[in-house]
């Protein structure tokens, strides 16, 4: 193989692709660290390298996620907290579950309830959710444990310190982007349930998109993936439908493009529709940090925007770039490597 090891090899640990696929890589700087993991012999232990490939918290917590907004969540034992870039346990694990920070705000879970904390592990919003997600311009969607009368287990929005912003009125509910929130509602006949119905309401709770779409995903882009029942496409903030969908498979856009497939080859849409990388890969994953993994005859390399391969298909297994660094399998090892494709750690059996 032609790939370039840019410094001697670090500590090593073998590959556990669960951790790699743990987290979205929300609020990712330079001082992201990066997710490492021991041996069998060692217990399979959780541990962090700087984007150098140095260790800067060693292999010592049973579970880890990315970072996201500079703290990364760790499990020891049964309980989740969190640490800093600096590997010290700023928020101590006292969790039964956690998700990571956005917008200043983590969701965390104690027995069946979710709540959120802040940055220095104060409950912030109380423990009292049947269900969440997590925070977008400035907005959360909830599920109350214990609705009041007339709500019943319906979803509503919170602002940053538990208030409601909107009302619970929706069977389903999540979070905000682009001004707008995807939320559902049951269409009925007379007091007869018939079908889920997907619209949008803006910051106010006013519908923006009236409920008339079996699916719909998060605005990115400027552009809805939503579901007719008949067809799918991709619908503007205006509710028309831009990109009509004749794909077998279709995803959300990130950075510009959309992920689609046909007859089991893969490439990418632009926010016109038009066919930017060629439907010519097996697989492919989203775009992040201006390049996106994609399979060419068995193994994984990256390219730009315009399609263009800027690293080379050497690899058995890659995914998104967290920042400087993207975790990558050579020769069934782990590894990460920078953008030019070297790799600047990778452990050993």
């Amino acid at each position: 193989m032609a790939f370039v090891i840019h410094r001697p090899l670090a500590v090593a640990f073998p590959f556990l692709l669960a951790l790699f696929l743990f987290g979205e890589a929300r609020g990712q700087s330079e001082e992201t660290l990066y997710l490492i993991t021991s041996g069998a012999k060692d217990g399979h232990k959780v541990g962090y390298i700087d984007a150098r490939g140095t260790v800067v918290v060693p292999p010592t917590y049973e579970g880890g996620r990315d970072f996201s907004e500079g703290r990364a969540a760790v499990r020891r034992g049964h309980w989740w907290g969190f640490i800093d870039a600096q590997g010290r346990e700023v928020i101590t694990p006292a969790f039964d579950a956690v998700e990571s920070f956005a917008e200043g705000r983590a969701r965390v879970r104690s027995g069946d309830r979710w709540g959120f904390i802040d940055r220095a592990g104060a409950v912030v919003v109380p423990l009292i959710y049947e269900d969440a997600y997590d925070f977008a311009e400035g907005k959360a969607p909830v599920k109350p444990a214990n609705p009041s009368r007339g709500t019943k287990h319906l979803w509503g929005f919170i602002d940053a310190d538990g208030e409601w912003v909107i009302p619970p009125a929706f069977e389903e509910a999540r979070s905000f982007s682009g001004g707008l929130a995807p939320v559902a509602v049951w269409r009925k006949f007379l007091f007869i349930r018939l079908e889920k119905r997907w619209g949008f309401i803006d910051g106010h709770g006013d519908w923006v998109l009236a409920p008339s779409y079996v699916s719909a995903q998060h605005f990115s882009d400027g552009r809805a993936f939503v579901g007719t029942g008949k067809r799918s496409g991709y619908v503007d903030p205006g509710g028309k439908m831009v990109i009509p969908i004749s794909y077998d498979q279709a995803y959300p856009f990130s950075e510009g493009r959309a992920r689609v497939a046909e007859d089991g080859r893969w490439g990418f849409i632009d926010t016109t529709g038009a066919i930017v990388v060629p439907l010519t890969y097996e697989a492919v994953f989203d775009f992040r940090e201006g390049l996106a993994p994609v399979k060419q005859e068995g193994r994984w390399g990256y390219v730009d925007p315009e399609g263009r391969m800027v690293i080379p298909p050497h690899f058995e297994r890659a995914w998104m770039f967290l920042g400087a660094l993207s975790p990558v399998l050579v020769d069934g090892l782990p590894a990460y490597i920078d953008r030019s494709g070297a790799v600047v750690w990778m452990g050993e059996e």
